[in-house]
């Protein structure tokens, strides 16, 4: 099907193939209770995008826009609603009014996509089962991720090589059943007094492998039900505002040797050797500093998982790193070598047309509207996928510019993330004309100081030519994004603690370079 599509319902023995589609303003964009397949469509503009009572496999698609809320029931809709066997490959939920993704009953299976800036929760398995692999679960309204809230039995949860990042409420709930984690980095989620932070443990038990949770606005894991359990190995759970572990009321903990850098309070970002929260192969990870006492830091290498967050090998040394980044990797691509001959300069009588080249992603990767990281992404890309390159970069560090897996749409990946094994030379450079705004003048603080916390007045200019916004990060980690008419920002903080900000002013195709000071404790 390469029409726009106004509300499909694949009825059961029935299979259907969806492919190159817009399915848009229905109440109902797709109802699936037989075999389907969807590949590069977007689903906009519907009340319930896709409801599956069957079997469907959906590939390099998104859903975006969403979802109802009714205020006079308080009930709201979810873009996808499964309900039996459901398969996402290259999927991104983003933007929808309530939910992202909701499962009854069934089995889920997850890998690569974003979902993020949806108006309630990210994901929410009320029954049955989930995995998920390489995601970027971000920025939700609620949760980014819960596990229970109905009645009905769960069967597992699993996440691997993904992050958690600035979500409203706790980035990972869970109620009921046991869930994994591993290869996670969970940083920015926002707490409160009834729990919420990096990982909230209501009921069930949560084994937690290979990750780092950081820098949340609550602690790093809460819970205190009865009967409830964590695991924990190889992970770093430091540098949250609250306490980092709060855990009570008969909750069953076990932390494996070495757990020095597990809940321990007075840990300091260079006492752990971690660097800013960082954009790196397509996800974002803490990456450890040379000289992290976190290298080679777990007990045994039999333990190790095969690949850190990145997707990248590990271990690298004598046994793994703690965490979910591995260090001492050379994740750069091969530089083309010529023996100094100079080359013959010849008249042109024929440019022919480029060809397009074949590139394989060797790690999971955003693709970009320019060739810099300050550029706003348009998609994502996983480990092992494939397209093609149509230019590159006029300009070093080399960025090429390549087909979008869901739609005509080029975009830009850094020369890191991918293989090209044609000849690139012959590629035309293009040159990318979408401005970016330029810093602000200035950013400046003064503080108030009182004998429990202190209120950081952040202040800075204003009048950036061009600014839709500005947005502001402590220590690393994003936590306020205002207006372009706005120029102060109060921040609560702890009273005693040394904190880094940074600002950026933003627009629709990207951000500034960023201005950085320290705010001092009392």
């Amino acid at each position: 099907m390469t029409e726009q599509v106004h509300g499909v319902n694949v009825s059961e023995h029935t299979s259907l193939t969806i492919t190159n589609s817009l399915i848009e303003n229905n109440r109902t964009g797709l109802e699936n209770g037989g075999t389907l397949r969807i590949e590069n469509t977007s689903f906009t503009e519907n009340t319930s995008a896709f409801v599956n009572y069957g079997s469907a496999d959906v590939s390099n698609s998104d859903f975006t826009n969403n979802g109802v809320f009714d205020s006079s029931s308080g009930a709201g809709t979810a873009a996808v609603d499964n309900r039996r066997a459901l398969n996402f490959s290259n999927v991104d939920i983003r933007d929808n009014g309530v939910y992202g993704l909701t499962s009854r009953e069934g089995i889920v299976s997850y890998i690569g996509g974003q979902i993020s800036n949806n108006g309630n929760m990210g994901i929410w398995l009320q029954s049955g089962s989930f995995t998920g692999e390489a995601l970027i679960i971000s920025d939700n309204g609620s949760y980014g991720v819960y596990v229970g809230g109905r009645p009905d039995p769960v069967d597992g949860f699993t996440l691997t090589r993904s992050a958690i990042l600035r979500n409203n409420s706790a980035g990972f709930r869970i109620d009921k059943s046991a869930a994994t984690l591993q290869n996670v980095t969970i940083s920015g989620n926002v707490g409160s007094s009834d729990g919420g932070g990096g990982v909230w443990i209501a009921g069930g038990g949560v084994t937690i492998l290979d990750s780092t949770i950081a820098e949340n606005s609550g602690s790093g894991v809460w819970g205190r039900s009865s009967g409830t359990s964590l695991d924990v190995e190889r992970s770093v759970i430091a540098l949250n505002a609250g306490t980092n572990c709060y855990l009570g009321g008969g909750i069953v903990m076990n932390f494996s040797a070495p757990d020095t850098y597990t809940c321990d309070d007075s840990l300091t970002a260079a006492d752990l050797g971690l660097g800013p929260l960082s954009e790196i192969g397509g996800t974002w990870v803490y990456p450890l500093l040379e000289g992290s006492p976190l290298i080679d830091a777990s007990a045994t290498v039999a333990e190790c998982p095969s690949e850190d967050q990145r997707g990248a090998g590990r271990p690298v040394g004598a046994t793994c790193d703690i965490g979910a980044y591995e260090f001492g990797l050379a994740l750069t691509s091969a530089t083309p070598v010529t023996d100094g001959t100079p080359t013959a300069v010849l008249e042109t009588i024929f440019t022919p047309t480029p060809v397009p080249l074949d590139l394989t992603f060797t790690l999971n990767a955003f693709c970009r509207k320019g060739p810099s990281v300050r550029y706003n992404d348009v998609t994502t890309f996983t480990s092992g996928d494939q397209t093609q390159v149509v230019g590159q970069s006029d300009v070093e560090p080399r960025w090429w510019l390549v087909r979008s897996l869901k739609g005509d749409e080029n975009c830009w990946v850094s020369e890191v993330v991918v293989s090209v094994t044609d000849a690139w030379e012959s590629l035309p450079a293009i040159p990318v004309d979408l401005p970016l705004p330029d810093a602000p003048v200035y950013f400046n603080d003064a503080a108030t100081c009182n004998n429990t916390n202190r209120d950081v007045k952040l202040s800075w200019d204003n009048t950036v030519s061009g600014a839709t916004g500005y947005r502001i990060y402590r220590d690393g980690v994003l936590i306020a994004t205002v207006g372009a008419n706005v120029a102060i920002y109060v921040d609560t903080v702890a009273y005693g603690k040394t904190f880094s900000y940074e600002l950026e002013a933003i627009n629709a195709n990207g951000a500034s370079e960023r201005l950085g000071i320290t705010s001092l404790g009392c």
